[in-house]
C-alpha cells in the first residue's frame, strides 16, 4: 500500500485493546493456578482438588474416610486434627477449627474414638461396630471382656520439698484387646502445685498432652489413639512434671478422670482409677 502503514501493522493498531485483554485474563489464569493472592469471598478448589491423587483404600474397597481439615484430602492428618480438638488446642493453619468434620463415627460426640476410627481407616482395617469406616462387611466388635483396666498415678503419694519440681507418671495395665484411643484428665490444686511439662509416652500412638486444655482449667488431659500392639504388660500413658508452689505441709490430690478408653475395635473398656497425692514437707 503505497504511502501508508503495512496492513498487518494497521491491524495491529485497530486490535490492541482485545489482544490486551486475552493476555491480562491468561495472566490471571496463570496466577490464580500458581496460587497467586486470592479473594477472599471467594471459595475455589485446591490444587489438590482439581488434580487429586488416587486413593489406594478406593482399590482395596475401603472408602476413604472424612476430610476433617477441608485440605481435599483424608489422611493421618484428619487423626491428628481431630486429636488436637478433643484435647482442647486453640486452631492451627492445617487444623482450622471448627473442623468441617468432627463426628466421624456417627456416635454423636467428639472424642479420641473418632480419631482412632480415622486412623484404622487410613491404615486399612476393616469395619467394626464402634468403627464404621473401613471395608464393608465386617463382623460387627465384640462385647469387652476381661477385668476392668487400671489406670493409676505413680507413685501414688509423693513428697517435695517447696519451690522443688518431682515426676509423676500415669500408667495401666494394657488391655486384652490392646490400646484404642483414651483420653484421660488428671486434676490438681493450682495453691498448691503447678504442671511444667506433660509428654504422652506411648510408642507408636497419636499422642498429645496438654497442660492448658481450653475449657478445663487446673487440668491436664492426656489424648491418643493407635493401631498398634503394644507387648508389655504395664504401659506408661504420660509422664507428668510437677512444680510446688504451695507452703510446706500443703497437700494437692492428683485425681484421674477416664474420659474415654476403647480397645483396639472401638469397643468401650471398663476401668478401675487409683488417683494419686503430692505433699509440700
Amino acid at each position: 500500500m503505497a504511502g501508508g502503514e503495512p496492513r498487518a501493522i494497521m491491524l495491529l493498531r485497530r486490535g490492541w485493546p482485545v489482544l490486551v485483554l486475552v493476555l491480562a485474563v491468561g495472566v490471571l489464569a496463570f496466577l490464580d493456578w500458581r496460587g497467586g493472592t486470592a479473594d477472599p469471598k471467594l471459595v475455589t478448589p485446591s490444587r489438590q482438588q482439581r488434580n487429586p491423587v488416587a486413593d489406594p483404600r478406593i482399590a482395596t474397597g475401603i472408602p476413604p474416610g472424612p476430610d476433617v481439615n477441608g485440605d481435599g484430602r483424608s489422611d493421618v492428618l484428619d487423626a491428628l486434627c481431630l486429636l488436637r480438638a478433643v484435647g482442647g488446642y486453640g486452631a492451627t493453619a492445617n487444623c482450622p477449627q471448627p473442623l468441617t468434620v468432627n463426628d466421624v463415627n456417627g456416635d454423636a460426640k467428639l472424642d479420641a474414638l473418632d480419631a482412632l476410627c480415622l486412623l484404622r481407616n487410613v491404615a486399612g482395617f476393616e469395619a467394626t461396630e464402634n468403627c464404621p469406616l473401613g471395608k464393608p462387611g465386617a463382623a460387627a466388635a465384640a462385647a469387652a471382656a476381661g477385668p476392668p483396666v487400671s489406670v493409676r498415678v505413680q507413685p501414688a503419694q509423693v513428697q517435695v520439698a517447696p519451690g522443688q519440681s518431682t515426676i509423676v507418671t500415669i500408667e495401666s495395665d494394657v488391655p486384652a484387646g490392646g490400646f484404642g484411643a483414651w483420653t484421660l484428665e488428671i486434676s490438681y490444686d493450682p495453691a498448691v502445685v503447678k504442671p511444667a511439662a506433660c509428654t504422652a509416652t506411648l510408642p507408636n500412638a497419636a499422642a498429645l498432652c496438654n497442660l492448658n486444655p481450653i475449657g478445663a482449667p487446673n487440668t491436664i488431659r492426656v489424648t491418643n489413639s493407635t493401631t498398634t500392639s503394644v507387648t508389655e504388660r504395664v504401659a506408661r500413658l504420660a509422664t507428668v512434671t510437677l512444680e510446688a508452689t504451695g507452703q510446706a505441709g500443703a497437700a494437692s490430690p492428683l485425681g484421674v478422670t477416664v474420659v474415654t478408653f476403647t480397645d483396639q475395635q472401638g469397643v468401650a473398656l471398663p476401668t478401675t482409677v487409683s488417683p494419686g497425692a503430692l505433699t509440700i514437707r
